[in-house]
């Protein structure tokens, strides 16, 4: 056997072996899944209904345009999408805050400098 070997050698297929293994091990529960539906859907075999069509008031209502895919994932981690606008207007209360953060510092350099003349 040799994917019991240990060290560098027996690496590459140690990993080859647990890929195979895994797959298949996958597709054996998967398998049993469906076994498992088919069993319960013969058991308790209920007739289906034909689809109703639509009324007329849900094909009068146009429906809700979608965000993009990308949109919707930027969003879900915590991200929004600015408009140009929007980030100058942020960028620019950022600028004026590290103005003003220069500015007190400026002032406290020369009250420093002037104690230490004195």
């Amino acid at each position: 056997m040799v994917f019991l070997l240990g060290g560098t050698r027996g690496t590459f297929t140690g990993m080859i072996f647990g890929s195979v293994f895994c797959t298949l091990g996958q597709v054996l529960y998967n398998e049993m899944g469906v076994q498992r539906l088919k069993f319960i859907s013969r058991r308790y075999f209920i007739p289906s209904q034909p689809p109703t069509p639509p009324t007329v008031s849900e094909l009068a209502e146009p429906s809700v345009p979608k965000k993009p895919l990308l949109d919707r994932m930027i969003h879900a981690i915590g991200i929004n999408r600015l408009s140009d606008e929007e980030y100058l207007a942020q960028m620019r209360e950022n600028r004026a805050a590290y103005l003003r953060r220069i500015e007190k510092l400026e002032a406290q350099l020369e009250e420093d400098a002037s104690s230490k003349k004195s």
